[in-house]
C-alpha cells in the first residue's frame, strides 16, 4: 500500500513496503531545481526513515551536470540506504555508469531493465524498525 504519496507535475514519490518509490513522468528534465525538489519530497515522504530507493528513469527526457552531481552529495541520499535505478536504453545506461563511475554516489546504486530485480536487490538494503 502506498503511504505518504506526493504528486508533482514531474515524479510521484512514496513509501511502499520499506522502499521509497520515486517514479519520474514523461519528458521530465531532471535539473538541479528539480533534483533539489524531489530530494525534499523524498524526505518528506520517508519521515527520515532509513530506506532503499527504487528509481524509474524511463520517462526522463534529459538530466543536467549539475542535478547528476548533485544527486551524488550527501544531502541528496540522506537517509538512503541503496537506489536501484530502472532504464531502457543504452544512452540511460551511459549516463548512469558516468554518474557510478564519475560522480561516486556516496550509497550503492546499481543499473536495472527489470523491475523486479531491482526491487528484489533493494531487499538487501531494507532496515528493520529498530535500525532506523
Amino acid at each position: 500500500m502506498k503511504e505518504h504519496y506526493i504528486e508533482h507535475d514531474f515524479f510521484e514519490i512514496w513509501y511502499e513496503n520499506g522502499i521509497i518509490y520515486e517514479i519520474f513522468k514523461k519528458n521530465a528534465v531532471l535539473n538541479l531545481t528539480l533534483a533539489k525538489l524531489v530530494v525534499q519530497k523524498r524526505l518528506k515522504v520517508s519521515n527520515k526513515m532509513l530506506a532503499p530507493m527504487f528509481i524509474d528513469l524511463r520517462q526522463v527526457f534529459s538530466t543536467d551536470t549539475s542535478a547528476r552531481k548533485y544527486m551524488a552529495t550527501r544531502e541528496a541520499v540522506e537517509y538512503v540506504t541503496a537506489g536501484a535505478f530502472l532504464i531502457d536504453n543504452e544512452i540511460m545506461r551511459l549516463a548512469g555508469n558516468i554518474f557510478i563511475k564519475i560522480d561516486k554516489p556516496l550509497v550503492p546504486v546499481k543499473l536495472f531493465t527489470d523491475e523486479g530485480k531491482a526491487l528484489h536487490w533493494l531487499q538487501a538494503y531494507k532496515q528493520s524498525p529498530n535500525e532506523t
